[in-house]
């Protein structure tokens, strides 16, 4: 289950020299139901449908909630 004090640890992430994007990552995941299942209480507010949220998601390696465009150093392309 994803931490909410996590969300906002953005200095484990290290700078990426040339890879890909978060957004392309085989750690990546974006599905609004995924989100939801691992964000309790977020559909008390809204839901992870919303536009505001864009293509966020969440990286299962750094256990962070972060934008798709984002990118590290542990980038692993999908299969």
């Amino acid at each position: 289950m994803l931490h909410a004090l996590s969300m906002f640890n953005w200095n484990k992430t290290k700078p990426i020299p040339s890879g890909g994007r978060c957004g392309a990552c085989s750690n990546f995941c974006n599905d609004p139901g995924y989100l939801e299942k691992v964000m309790p209480g977020l559909t008390s507010m809204s839901s992870a449908h919303a536009s505001v949220r864009a293509d966020d998601g969440v990286c299962s390696l750094h256990d962070r909630y972060l934008s798709a465009r984002s990118s590290c150093a542990d980038f692993a392309a999908l299969d």
